[in-house]
């Protein structure tokens, strides 16, 4: 059997030749093609506006309806399910809390968790009277009073870190159900200008989130840019017309004329 061919019947040659032949590339319309993809296109872009509809339709209408009839029929279930959401946005409200922490006294979120967990669990205070401090201490080292280490406090730290809580609550992803990629840029923003402790910049972010564009430093500098080139135009325009003389004190002869001329600058 080595060396010898396989024979090929010729009808099966033909049929090879006709396959051929009606494959060419020349019989293939383009124009055909793109009107077949846009008929497709169209199709599919009206089933994608049905669906849509019929979403709104159910978050508007039915979906009350729909949590009213699945709380009467499945009363155990329901409940089940709102406590597991209560749960994972309790869990949300931690991360946020542990994040935040790390974050604001610049360790590890290990250590952070590890405080927040013991604070959580044991449920301690965060404020101790001055008393049951005084108590604690030895009689001859008691005094009348105890320093408040508020008071030490830097008030620029303070500031920064009362503008930092606030951004972080209105931008952090755990503390807001719906996060934008521009507000995950601003709170990246926000994180790295707390880092260099930039008050200005984390105030602009608050007043930009607060919507309260007019208490920006920016706006305020842009206000006060005004009012100064206003007044330095209203003094070019006196040098040009009095000469250097007039922004002193005006001679005697010359003050009929010096009067005239704030008549015409006033019209």
């Amino acid at each position: 059997m080595k060396g010898k061919k396989p024979i090929i019947s010729p009808l099966y040659r033909q049929t090879l030749n006709k396959n051929k032949a009606s494959f060419s590339l020349v019989a293939i319309d383009d124009k055909q093609i793109r009107q077949n993809w846009q008929i497709r296109y169209l199709y599919l872009q009206k089933e994608l506006e049905n669906v849509q509809s019929k979403l709104q339709k159910f978050l508007s209408v039915e979906k009350p309806q729909y949590t009213i009839w699945l709380e009467s029929t499945f009363p155990q279930e329901t409940a089940e399910l709102k406590n597991i959401e209560l749960k994972i946005n309790d869990l949300k409200q931690f991360i946020f809390e542990v994040e935040l922490d790390s974050l604001l006294h610049n360790r590890s979120v290990a250590i952070s968790y590890h405080f927040l967990l013991q604070k959580k669990n044991k449920k301690l205070s965060n404020i101790v009277s001055a008393d049951a401090c005084a108590d604690c201490l030895p009689n001859n080292e008691k005094t009348d009073e105890i320093p408040d280490n508020n008071l030490k406090r830097n008030s620029r730290e303070s500031k920064i870190k009362a503008a930092f809580r606030t951004i972080a609550r209105l931008l952090h992803p755990d503390a807001n159900n719906s996060v934008s990629p521009e507000k995950m840029e601003r709170w990246y923003a926000a994180q790295m200008a707390y880092k260099a402790k930039d008050l200005e910049l984390l105030e602009s972010l608050c007043y930009l989130e607060e919507k309260q564009t007019e208490a920006l430093p920016i706006a305020i500098i842009q206000k006060e840019l005004s009012c100064w080139t206003k007044r330095f135009k209203k003094k070019e325009r006196i040098r040009r017309m009095f000469g250097p003389s007039s922004l002193g004190i005006f001679s005697m002869p010359n003050r009929q004329a010096v009067c005239s001329k704030n008549k015409n600058l006033d019209q």
